[in-house]
């Protein structure tokens, strides 16, 4: 990353995915925030100041299926205050996505990110937090849904690029392709929810157990301990950090199903003695 744009950083996107989530916060309380803004952050302030109160795109994370970007829309988009700041500092470009800029601004965008979310923290759990929480409990199909738009028509911005990056020269994927995906992967939605719920359940169930009764050191309990907080964790990570989709759920949705069959089967196994 640092030979690239400059900056010893790990992921280009971190900054402003973190600056994106603070945007999707502070859309419902700009009019209204006269808060202090340190010095180095107060131009790109301004900036996202002056686009809420002009006429903008109305967008939350509580409507996400009709939110086209899925909770990335200040990442990617023409009118995002924070490309306005990019522009603004290196000037127009074609490539929105440019792979140095977001390089190069990711570090600062942090910065800003962090000093929104800290300084309006209830907020961001109300506006971010707990829609990505019901957006983990019942994930979005996204790409795996019908006629999703990255798939199907190739004249957006994403689509450009994508046809530019792999050297690609059509323009449409047939439609029952995208149809056949859909049926096949449509069912995962609800399987996925079913899952995410019974594992809560039995996360209150496991909870109230060990505070009755303890927990045996052996290597079991001690697997199933392990593999608990490894969903917790991700959990946690996913909802503060992006709004969860199918695709993203895969790893953490078999950890849990085998967490659940295993604790069924010792179950099992414990009435039967």
């Amino acid at each position: 990353m640092e030979e690239l744009g400059g900056v010893r950083i790990f992921s280009s996107a971190a900054g402003w995915k973190q600056a994106n989530n603070a945007l999707y916060m502070y859309s419902h309380i700009a009019e209204n925030d006269t808060s202090f803004v340190p010095k180095k952050l107060k131009e790109l302030h301004l900036i996202t100041k002056g686009y809420f109160k002009k006429q903008h795109t109305d967008i939350d994370l509580y409507h996400i299926e009709s939110e086209p970007s899925l909770g990335c829309f200040y990442m990617n988009s023409n009118e995002s205050p924070l490309t306005k700041y990019i522009v603004l500092k290196n000037g127009e470009k074609e490539d929105l996505l440019n792979f140095n800029d977001k390089i190069q601004f990711s570090a600062f965008l942090l910065q800003y990110g962090n000093y929104l979310i800290f300084k309006h923290p209830i907020s961001f759990v109300k506006f971010v937090i707990i829609p990505n929480i019901v957006a983990y409990i019942t994930p979005f199909p996204e790409v795996y849904g019908r006629n999703f738009q990255i798939y199907d028509s190739m004249d957006h911005d994403i689509g450009k690029l994508t046809k530019k990056w792999f050297k690609i020269d059509f323009n449409y994927t047939p439609s029952r392709y995208l149809f056949l995906r859909e049926k096949i992967l449509s069912p995962f939605t609800i399987i996925f929810s079913i899952i995410n719920l019974v594992f809560i359940a039995y996360l209150i169930f496991t909870f109230f157990r060990i505070l009755k009764k303890g927990i045996k050191q052996n290597v079991t309990n001690y697997s199933l301990l392990v593999l608990t907080f490894t969903c917790i964790f991700n959990f946690l990570f996913t909802i503060i950090t992006t709004t969860s989709v199918i695709r993203f759920q895969f790893y953490s949705i078999i950890l849990e199903f085998t967490t659940l069959v295993i604790i069924t089967s010792l179950i099992y196994k414990s009435d039967k003695e």
